[in-house]
């Protein structure tokens, strides 16, 4: 018998192989697809989707801790301030409250003590001794009208 070269093909790849026909078709019955009963399928069932209920928040009971979890606090990302604002000494502010006094007093004649710290947007202490200033400078007078103390301003 005489050799013969031979291709055999194979779904994956493409070998060729010096064998005899006898090897030839020894590997192409190894190759050949077996023979194995079929097992048939189950049939195939829809799955109809199931109803849910949703419950709403006040029929929902939950636990609730006795300690409230911390907050977090966000990072600082510039520590000075964008534009820096000239600081303003005591003594100015004093003087600047005085000038706001005087013209409230100009505009609203005599009044209380209580209902200026209430007017003027400033700290009590500065309109105290705002108010003390202009006694000093004598712009000012103090009267009691039933029983109560009234700054009035000189003329």
């Amino acid at each position: 018998m005489k050799k013969t070269t031979t291709t055999a093909k194979t779904p994956a790849l493409t070998t060729k192989a010096s064998t005899s026909p006898k090897a030839v078709v020894k590997t192409a019955a190894k190759e050949a697809p077996s023979t194995t009963p079929v097992t048939k399928a189950p049939p195939v069932v829809p799955v109809t989707p199931v109803e849910t209920t949703l419950e709403t928040p006040a029929a929902k009971t939950t636990k609730t801790s006795a300690k409230p979890k911390p907050v977090k606090k966000a990072p600082v990302v510039n520590t000075e301030p964008v534009a820096s604002v000239p600081a303003i000494t005591m003594h100015d502010r004093i003087g600047l409250t005085a000038g706001a006094i005087w013209h409230y007093l100009a505009e609203q004649g005599s009044t209380s003590v209580v209902k200026l710290v209430n007017a003027i947007p400033e700290q009590e202490d500065v309109i105290q001794r705002s108010i003390g200033w202009l006694a000093m400078e004598g712009k000012i007078t103090f009267a009691v009208v039933d029983y109560l103390e009234v700054i009035v301003l000189k003329d």
